[in-house]
């Protein structure tokens, strides 16, 4: 079990909510770009008592301010998919970095996704997003360079929530065993 969570996007607090009600005793954290959402999570705190979370407004590169190993789970749900080629690097690393014994992303992968010179991944166009499309990664091989492969795991999500062509092909659920 774990007793502290960061979850990175936390949008308008809808996870943070389901773990409040699921494991009462953890405390949680969530870290959100947009103030709009932000102020949505009100709503969680009226239905959910006690609702223990707090949400930041920020750029995800306030995640070097959190301190090393500060929270036993680390988490995204479909945010990292937009974060641009030049910040995923550091976004990754510090969410590792955060992470007492797990990290755990619900993500689009895709092993090998790069065109010739693309390192970063590959972006995706897409009428189908609120944004107009969506970063492609392979979470294994970005993660892989900061801890070891075999503590990584990427399993296809075969019935996502999400009923969008993105999802469907390539939502995976990506977590490393940090312990």
């Amino acid at each position: 079990p774990f007793t502290t969570a960061l979850e990175v996007g936390a949008g308008s607090g809808a996870n943070l909510s389901f773990l409040s009600r699921l494991l009462p005793s953890c405390s949680t954290v969530g870290l959100e770009r947009s103030s709009a959402r932000v102020k949505a999570t009100e709503h969680y705190k009226l239905l959910i008592q006690p609702f223990k979370s707090t949400t930041i407004i920020g750029e995800y590169s306030e995640l070097s301010t959190f301190a090393e190993l500060s929270h036993d789970v680390v988490f995204s749900c479909g945010a990292l998919t937009y974060v641009p080629k030049d910040d995923i690097e550091d976004v990754l690393r510090n969410m590792v970095r955060i992470a007492k014994k797990t990290l755990v992303m619900v993500e689009l992968h895709q092993s090998n996704p790069y065109f010739p010179g693309q390192s970063e991944g590959i972006f995706m166009a897409s009428s189908d997003l609120a944004f107009g499309g969506f970063w492609l990664r392979d979470y294994k091989a970005a993660l892989g360079k900061l801890i070891s492969e075999s503590k990584i795991t990427v399993q296809k999500i075969h019935n996502p929530i999400w009923d969008m062509a993105p999802w469907r092909e390539f939502g995976s659920l990506i977590t490393v065993d940090l312990s």
